[in-house]
């Protein structure tokens, strides 16, 4: 039942931040679409990259809004307990016996001693990663340098507890 119930909790982030990946996209299609391609640029600054088309048009790779954050302490860092002082030992003894014929007992006991108390150790680990935060879309324009479209291509978590940086640059809600 948990891993149904695991499998559905997953699905249902995946399904909500794709769907607001999806409303960021359509919400700047609806700006945008129709208007120079420099007014996009003016606003959300310049493209990494573009690569020209058949047509004459162009396509630019647009990544912006990065940014980064600390990723969450999983507890890995604690000090681990080191055992010192006295330690432990631990022994067992069998003793087998044939009291009548076509019996067998065996007799086990173990004795453990415990001396020992915990100092704790400190560990070097090094600092996990930032996690990067940014959105990265894909801008189509024409020989003209007008706008036909606009496409989400990557979207991370947002800063805080926004599930989509993209959603968040461009103001959606």
């Amino acid at each position: 039942m948990f891993t149904r119930l695991g499998f559905l909790a997953v699905l249902t982030t995946v399904l909500v931040a794709c769907a607001t990946s999806q409303k960021a996209e359509t919400a700047v299609n609806a700006r945008f679409v129709g208007q120079p391609v420099d007014s996009f640029f003016a606003r959300y600054g310049a493209p990494r990259s573009s690569y020209a088309l058949n047509n004459g048009g162009s396509v630019y790779r647009w990544r912006g809004g990065e940014t980064s954050k600390a990723p969450l302490d999983d507890g890995s860092r604690n000090a681990k307990p080191l055992a010192a002082g006295g330690g432990s030992s631990s022994s067992t003894s069998s003793h087998t016996s044939s009291p009548q014929p076509g019996t067998t007992v065996t007799e086990s006991s173990t004795t453990t001693v415990s001396g020992g108390f915990s100092i704790p150790q400190s560990l070097l680990v090094p600092p996990k990663p930032p996690i990067p935060i940014f959105c990265e879309a894909d801008i189509s324009a024409d020989a003209k340098g007008i706008i036909t479209g606009f496409h989400v291509s990557q979207d991370t978590e947002g800063v805080g507890f926004s599930i989509s940086r993209c959603a968040e640059v461009f103001d959606v809600n």
